[in-house]
């Protein structure tokens, strides 16, 4: 995919946040960006944020 990338560096700055909410924040611009590009790749991080939650938890 052409967006491979660019949505590589966007997701870094969710799993690289400082803290949950910030990552929370970056998830739902991420979100915005490309769900209407990309729904299931969108939807598929959706469902594992319950698991990052509690990765940025106990880091």
């Amino acid at each position: 995919k052409k967006d491979q990338f660019e949505m590589a560096e966007d997701l870094k700055l969710i799993y690289r946040s400082p803290s949950k909410e910030i990552a929370l924040e970056m998830f739902r611009q991420f979100e915005s960006k490309w769900s209407s590009k990309y729904p299931r790749e969108v939807q598929s991080w959706a469902n594992e944020l319950d698991v990052l939650g509690q990765v940025l938890i106990i880091v």
